[in-house]
Parts: structure tokens; C-alpha cells; sequence
């Protein structure tokens, strides 16, 4: 740098004298190490979203995997030829079929003439 006078003025770095070498700053980050976390942040929060938008549908498939249908249930859906979706919305009822006893207590009505 110049003066007043003409001189030249040195300045003195951090780094003068000192055994560390020094690189340009790095460049901006690109390629996949800036995608990839974007995507994998967009693919949560869809994930996210759909789960909160198909709970119920999410809720029944657990039920079917882990419902165990007795032998007279598994009877009467194979016999109603129902489709894939109407089978799987029966297993996710876990219906049950229940000695009449057991019936007219749970599906006691007292209205004539109903059949019940």
C-alpha cells in the first residue's frame, strides 16, 4: 500500500511466517451431496402426509395381517365371492360368528317384528 509519501507499507497476515498453507475457499456444494437430503426430506414429509390422509386404511391393514378368521368366517367369505376389497374390509371387521345366546345379548332389540 502506498502513503502519503510515497513509501510502501507492508502489512503483515495472520499467515506470514507461518507454516499453513492456505486454499481458496471452497467452492458452493453441488451435485448429489445437496440433492439427496432434499429429496430424502421431501419423501418424509409425502410419507407424512399420506399416512395422516390413509390412517384408517393403514389401521385395517394391520388388522387383517394380524387377524386369525375361525374356520365358519373364513367359510362365509369364500362362499359370498366377495372381491379382494370386500374381503379385506370383512377381515377388517374381525367378524365373528357367535352362538345365538351370545347374540340376542350383544343384539338385543326390543322393537316387534324385527327379527332380531
Amino acid at each position: 500500500m502506498g502513503t502519503a509519501n510515497g513509501a510502501i507499507e507492508e502489512t503483515m497476515t495472520l499467515f506470514e511466517g507461518a507454516d499453513v498453507a492456505y486454499s481458496a475457499p471452497g467452492r458452493r456444494r453441488r451435485g448429489l451431496s445437496r440433492v439427496v437430503p432434499t429429496v430424502i426430506a421431501l419423501l418424509l414429509v409425502a410419507a407424512g402426509a399420506w399416512g395422516v390422509v390413509s390412517f384408517q386404511r393403514l389401521v385395517d391393514q394391520y388388522t387383517v395381517w394380524t387377524f386369525t378368521p375361525s374356520a365358519a368366517t373364513e367359510s362365509i367369505a369364500d362362499g359370498s365371492r366377495m372381491t379382494a376389497e370386500g374381503r379385506f374390509l370383512f377381515f377388517a371387521s374381525k367378524p365373528a360368528v357367535e352362538p345365538a345366546a351370545l347374540f340376542d345379548s350383544s343384539c338385543a332389540s326390543e322393537q316387534e317384528g324385527s327379527g332380531i
